[in-house]
């Protein structure tokens, strides 16, 4: 039997027997599950992009026939607009997954976070059907994504996961097989390109196609080392660190990705929600070009590192939050005016709907 005709459980590409081709295979058998390049993400957590078309990943998502079917959009709790999928939004029967559910604080009151998710969904004018939130690292909500899946597909609906890279697609179909109780698993991981054509899953009751990740081009992980990447990208701990703003001398410094200058006359707060593998540095305005010049403090930085500012007014009568592009979310209150520092290439999203 011919198993160089049977599709890696990781990337959805045919293994191949050419040792030159991404998915090579020196003997695959009836066992084979990964592709070469897969099995070392899996077991060393790298992963090899230099062999991918881009181009044919792109023709790929292009080709899709989403009409009369169900999209399952992943956004990221931590930048749901940059996560949002432009090439969909003019689409139906999208039922939107927000991951990373137990990121917010467990005083959060559901409804009204689920509301101003919406408000951020209508403003980008996203025809969504339901809106779930969720966590697959903990489990949250999936028997609930179950349901609603196997529904749709009893009324003859494919079903695609469709996301931007990192936002949590394969994670979270590797909960439901899971839960489902199917001994399979997808390979996952933070880098761009990790899936790369469509791939069935059967979760016995019901199946899902899973696409490859629309690629974030606003995203931190696109212009820092994949050591970086892993780092950042852990969401396994998540920590809440609170500031009380007493001045309008204070910084703080997100690794040397980032950094926020909050300038304000009366008393308010800044909290940070990420990765407890991100260092928060705290500092004055007059350390800023020092810290950014240095390479002494072993802070993770931007291979290109061209800078821009931006400042905002804000209405110290309002609360908002800053996504900083699947890295960070950050809740700021009482503050009349901040000036954000980041990489040229990164878009920072500023909104009054606030989430936490």
């Amino acid at each position: 039997m011919n198993y160089y005709n049977k599709k890696c459980l990781g990337c959805g590409n045919y293994f191949s027997n050419d040792i030159n081709n991404p998915t090579y295979v020196k003997n695959a058998d009836s066992t084979t599950k990964y592709c070469k390049r897969c099995f070392r993400l899996i077991n060393y957590n790298e992963l090899d992009n230099s062999k991918i078309d881009e181009k044919q990943i792109i023709q790929t998502l292009e080709n899709i026939d989403y009409k009369n079917n169900l999209i399952v959009m992943i956004l990221d709790i931590f930048d749901i607009k940059n996560s949002i999928v432009e090439q969909i939004k003019d689409k139906e029967n999208i039922l939107v997954l927000v991951n990373k559910l137990s990121c917010l604080p467990k005083t959060f009151n559901r409804y009204t976070t689920l509301l101003k998710i919406k408000n951020i969904l209508n403003e980008e004018k996203i025809n969504f059907i339901d809106i779930i939130l969720y966590d697959s690292v903990n489990s949250m909500n999936i028997r609930k994504i179950d349901d609603v899946l196997f529904k749709y597909f009893k009324n003859k609906k494919t079903i695609y996961i469709v996301g931007k890279t990192n936002v949590g697609k394969s994670s979270l179909i590797n909960a439901l097989l899971k839960y489902n109780k199917v001994n399979k698993k997808l390979s996952t991981s933070p880098f761009p390109n990790t899936t790369v054509n469509l791939s069935k899953i059967d979760l016995n009751k019901y199946t899902l196609i899973d696409t490859p990740g629309y690629k974030n081009m606003n995203s931190v992980i696109n212009y820092i080392d994949q050591t970086s990447i892993k780092q950042i990208c852990d969401f396994k701990k998540i920590i809440n660190k609170n500031f009380l703003i007493k001045d309008n001398n204070q910084v703080f410094f997100l690794e040397k990705l980032f950094y926020i200058s909050v300038i304000n006359q009366n008393a308010g707060s800044i909290g940070f929600y990420c990765s407890s593998n991100i260092k928060i540095h705290r500092t004055k305005q007059d350390k800023i070009k020092q810290i950014l010049q240095s390479k002494e403090m072993k802070l993770i930085e931007f291979k290109n590192d061209v800078w821009k500012e931006n400042k905002y007014i804000l209405d110290e009568n309002k609360k908002y939050n800053i996504f900083v592009n699947g890295i960070c979310l950050i809740s700021i209150k009482k503050i009349s005016k901040i000036i954000i520092g980041v990489n040229s290439k990164i878009e920072i999203f500023i909104t009054e709907n606030a989430l936490i």
